[in-house]
C-alpha cells in the first residue's frame, strides 16, 4: 500500500493535518448547496463536527495475478462526505445512462439474446487499467459541459456543479500510517461522485470511439460495458484500430483487451461461445474463485441457507442456455456438497427452485415481494428463539429477517489505521472526578476530545 502511496503523478505527502482547514472550507460550500437544492439540512449537520479526516486502505484483487491492492479511500465520515452525497443525488436523476450501459449480468443476457455473429466477426472485451485514479478532472468538466442541457434541469446550477465537481476532485485528504496525503489525479474509489464521473468520461469515450470507427466504415454488431469492462463485436480487420482508439484517448487512460480463443470470450460471469454465427451463452466462474460459500454448519438460519441454493440455481439456469443446465445444476450440487450441504436437503431445495423458475416469467431473475406481506421485521437470530417468533408471525403475514450479532467484520480488519480515543465521534463516555468519587457519563456525536476539554 505505501508504493501504491509513493505515486507522485497520483499522491502527495502533506505536512500537517489538512482537517481543520478542509471541514471550514466544505461547510461554505455545503451551505451554498443546501440552500441551492432546498434539502433543509439541521444546523448540526452543516457544522461537520461529527466529521474526521478519511483513511486510506488496500483491498487485494484476488482475481488477479499476483494479487495485487486497489486502494481505497473510505470518505464515509469525512467532511466532503454529506457534500459528495447530495451532489451525487441532485444531477444523476437528469443525467441517462448510454443505451450500452448495462445493469448486471441478467441485463446484459436480455440485451444480446438473438444475435446472430457474421463469419468475419470476432468477440472482444476491453478493460481500463486503474480506470479511478486515472481520470483526469478536465475530462469529467469536458463531460459536464456536454451535458449542459440535462444538467440544467437539476435544482443545483450548473456553474455551482462545476464548482462542487472541481472542489472534490483537488480535496480528498486522508490519513495512512499516520502519514497525511491528498489525491492529486483522478478520483477516488469510495467516494459517492466515483460512479458518476467514471460513467461520464467513459460515455464520451464510447461516442468518439464509434465515431472514429464509423469515419473508417467500421460498425460493431454490438457494443456494451458494464463500468470499466467493455464488450464487443467487430470484424477481424478492425481490432488494431478499436485498441489503438480507445487508448488514444487520453495519455491517463489505457486499455487491456481480450479476443475470443477457440470462440469463446468470458464476460461478467457468462461465457459467451460462438456457435458457427449463433451466440449461445453459459454461466462463468473465475479460476480464482474460491469455491467457499456459507458452511451448512453455521449458526445462520435455515432460510439463509436455501437462499444461496436459490441464488446459484438462479445464475447457474438464468445466464445460460438450456443445453448447459444439466452440466450447470451438477456443479451447484458439487460446491454445495464441498461445503457440507446435506444431499437431501440440495435436492429438494434445487427442485424447488427449479419448478418455481419454470411456473415464472423466464426474463425475470427475481420472483418480486410478497404482496400479502404486512411489515418487515429484523430478529436476532438465537436457536429455537428465532423460529418460534417467525412461525408465530407468519401467521399474521409478517416477515421475519434473521440478524446475527457478530460479523465478518468483528474478525476481519480491512487494515485501517486505528483512530485516536480523543479523535473518534458519536461515542458514549466515562469521566471520573480526580478529588472525589463523582463521575460523569456524556454522550456526544463530535469529537471525543471536544466535550472532554469543555467538562476539564
Amino acid at each position: 500500500m505505501t508504493t501504491l502511496l509513493n505515486d507522485d503523478e497520483t499522491y502527495e505527502k502533506i505536512d500537517r493535518d489538512p482537517f481543520e482547514s478542509l471541514q471550514t472550507r466544505t461547510k461554505l460550500l455545503l451551505k451554498e448547496v443546501n440552500e441551492e437544492c432546498d434539502r433543509n439540512l439541521s444546523v448540526f449537520q452543516l457544522s461537520l463536527s461529527d466529521t474526521s479526516l478519511a483513511r486510506a486502505y488496500g483491498l487485494p484483487k484476488i482475481h488477479k495475478k499476483d494479487v495485487p491492492l486497489r486502494p481505497i479511500i473510505s470518505l464515509v465520515g469525512s467532511p466532503t462526505y454529506v457534500l459528495a452525497k447530495i451532489f451525487y443525488e441532485e444531477p444523476s436523476p437528469v443525467v441517462k445512462p448510454p443505451a450500452s450501459h448495462v445493469d448486471n449480468s441478467f441485463d446484459f443476457k436480455s440485451k444480446i439474446a438473438n444475435i446472430s455473429i457474421p463469419t468475419d466477426y470476432v468477440l472482444v472485451s476491453l478493460d481500463v487499467v486503474s480506470l479511478f485514479t486515472n481520470v483526469p478532472l478536465n475530462l469529467v468538466l469536458e463531460s459536464l459541459d456536454r451535458r449542459y442541457s440535462d444538467l440544467s434541469k437539476s435544482r443545483l446550477s450548473f456553474d455551482k456543479i462545476r464548482e462542487v465537481m472541481t472542489f472534490l476532485f483537488n480535496n480528498t485528504y486522508f490519513k495512512f500510517n499516520n502519514v497525511f496525503y491528498r489525491q492529486t489525479y483522478g478520483i477516488p474509489m469510495g467516494s459517492c461522485i466515483s460512479s458518476l464521473a467514471v460513467n461520464l468520461v467513459m460515455e464520451d469515450l464510447e461516442k468518439h470511439f464509434l465515431s472514429v470507427l464509423k469515419q473508417h466504415g467500421c460498425t460493431p454488431l454490438f457494443y456494451y460495458r458494464y463500468v470499466d469492462d467493455t464488450i464487443l463485436c467487430i470484424n477481424k480487420k478492425d481490432i488494431e484500430l478499436t485498441v489503438n482508439v480507445f487508448n488514444s484517448y487520453n495519455e491517463k487512460l489505457k486499455f487491456t483487451h481480450e479476443v475470443e480463443q477457440d470462440k469463446k470470450l468470458n464476460f461478467l460471469d457468462m461465457s459467451l461461445i460462438n456457435d458457427n454465427g449463433r451466440l449461445l451463452l453459459d454461466w462463468y466462474q473465475k479460476p480464482s474463485n474460491t469455491t467457499r460459500l456459507l458452511s451448512y454448519h453455521s449458526r445462520h438460519s435455515t432460510q439463509q441457507k436455501i437462499n444461496i441454493i436459490y441464488n446459484l440455481v438462479d445464475r447457474a439456469t438464468k445466464l445460460s442456455d438450456q443445453q448447459f443446465h444439466a452440466k450447470n445444476i451438477e456443479k451447484v450440487r458439487n460446491l454445495l456438497r464441498d461445503n457440507d450441504y446435506p444431499s437431501a436437503f440440495v435436492n429438494r431445495h434445487v427442485f424447488k427452485r427449479m419448478w418455481t423458475l419454470k411456473h415464472f416469467k423466464p426474463d425475470s431473475h427475481t420472483i418480486g415481494p410478497n404482496p400479502t406481506c404486512k411489515a418487515i421485521l429484523k430478529l436476532p437470530h438465537i436457536d429455537h428463539f428465532y423460529d418460534k417468533c417467525a412461525n408465530m408471525l407468519r401467521k399474521y403475514n409478517i416477515k421475519v429477517i434473521p440478524t446475527k450479532s457478530e460479523s465478518l467484520t468483528s474478525l476481519i480488519t480491512l487494515g485501517k489505521d486505528k483512530i485516536d480515543k480523543l479523535e473518534k465521534t458519536g461515542v458514549v463516555y466515562h469521566l471520573k472526578c480526580m478529588n472525589c468519587a463523582k463521575s460523569y457519563v456524556g454522550q456526544t456525536k463530535r469529537k471525543l476530545k471536544i466535550p472532554v476539554y469543555w467538562k476539564i
